[in-house]
Parts: C-alpha cells; sequence; structure tokens
C-alpha cells in the first residue's frame, strides 16, 4: 500500500504497538516459536502494547506472564523506518520495538536443534528456544525481526 492511498484511508487503519526483548547468551537468543490463526512462526520474544502502557512496561509484562522472567535492564535497538501491516488482521498497522533485554535470572529453555521435531502448536499456544546465533538469519519469520538481528549483531557482537 503507497503513503498516498494510506493517508486516505488513515481513518481505517488501526495499530498495533509490538514490543519484543533480545535476550543473549553464550552466543545464543532466546526466540519464541508461536501459532497465530493456524500459521506458525518464529520470533522474538515480546507482545502488544495495551492501552496506558509504556514500551517497557509492556516488556516487563509480557517477559513476566509468558516466562516468569524479571528484566534487569533493556536497551532500545531498532523502530523499523517501513510501514508494515499486519499479517493476521486486516487494515493494521503493526510498529514493532525492539529491545535488548538483560534479564535477572537466565531461564533454562531448551535447546533448538535441527533434529528436535517441533511441537505442532494450537491457536495463540507459544514455546521457547535458545537457539545458535548462526542459525537466527534462516529462522526468524519477520522481516523487521531480521532487521534488528542484525543491528543487534552488529551493536553488540562484533
Amino acid at each position: 500500500m503507497n503513503i498516498k492511498l494510506l493517508k486516505m484511508n488513515a481513518q481505517n487503519i488501526k495499530l498495533s504497538i509490538r514490543v519484543y526483548g533480545l535476550i543473549s547468551e553464550n552466543e545464543h537468543i532466546l526466540i519464541s516459536y508461536e501459532n497465530w490463526y493456524d500459521r506458525s512462526f518464529f520470533k522474538f520474544p515480546g507482545g502488544g502494547l495495551e492501552p496506558g502502557e509504556s514500551p517497557i512496561q509492556t516488556l516487563h509484562r509480557e517477559f513476566k506472564e509468558e516466562m516468569s522472567i524479571e528484566i534487569k535492564d533493556a536497551e532500545l535497538i531498532h523502530i523499523p523506518h517501513k510501514v508494515i501491516f499486519s499479517i493476521f488482521y486486516p487494515n493494521t498497522q503493526v510498529i514493532p520495538i525492539y529491545y535488548r533485554v538483560k534479564v535477572q535470572k537466565y531461564k533454562d529453555f531448551p535447546l533448538l536443534r535441527k533434529e528436535i521435531q517441533l511441537p505442532k502448536l494450537k491457536h495463540s499456544e507459544f514455546v521457547f528456544f535458545w537457539v545458535p546465533f548462526q542459525d537466527v538469519e534462516n529462522l526468524l519469520s519477520f522481516e523487521s525481526d531480521k532487521d534488528s538481528w542484525f543491528i543487534f549483531l552488529k551493536k553488540y557482537h562484533q
């Protein structure tokens, strides 16, 4: 959709602000494997900003709710400059915000290996895996996640 058309239809467009955290340890990064409306995908942990929340508050809530992880520190990595539309909801523009996250204590999630058979997930189910750095690029499902991954690598792991 071009910008001119977007401006003409702005009253019909909903916004979805999504906040994600990149946690790394020993050349591995934590990845979420999820299912939404019969579509499975890999992304960074996080979720949607709720009314009245700041992005940092969203990050803290999502990490606590989904993984029982307390965040120690978060540093903004990336907010994409492109217009992104949801693949799940029509007329919804997605604004993802990515942070580098340090946590109080790392959880013992499984390591994703090629020989592991991924679970069959129902709608809105998710599982977390530690993924070796060299496998992340080919695993991530969304372009904005890949862009943020490259920025993370360049900034923190050269």
